[in-house]
């Protein structure tokens, strides 16, 4: 899978970087080729349609801390999309560093 640095160049995810991640979270981990992914990744303002690597719908705080420090491993955008919602949801993307 790929996925964007920070310097904004593309770098291959492998499967066991997945793998790794994965055992790391309660939550689960929707990649593009998952069912769940494009319901996961859209948002209520349809003018904003972003395509991240992955999602991780996040079950608590060590959720959280796993995918901070795997962006942080990895030198990946990362972006948080919280359950609050905005008037124009805008402040959810373009990914956070």
């Amino acid at each position: 899978m790929k996925a964007t640095t920070l310097e904004g160049t593309e770098i291959e995810l492998s499967p066991d970087m997945l793998a790794g991640l994965k055992l790391q979270l309660q939550g689960p981990l929707l990649t593009p080729e998952g069912p769940d992914y494009e319901a996961s990744r859209r948002l209520w303002n349809a003018m904003i349609d972003r395509r991240p690597a992955m999602v991780v719908r996040c079950l608590g705080v060590a959720d959280v801390m796993a995918c901070v420090r795997f962006a942080r491993e990895h030198d990946l955008l990362l972006c948080i999309k919280g359950g609050a919602a905005t008037t124009s949801q805008a402040w959810r993307w373009p990914m956070a560093r």
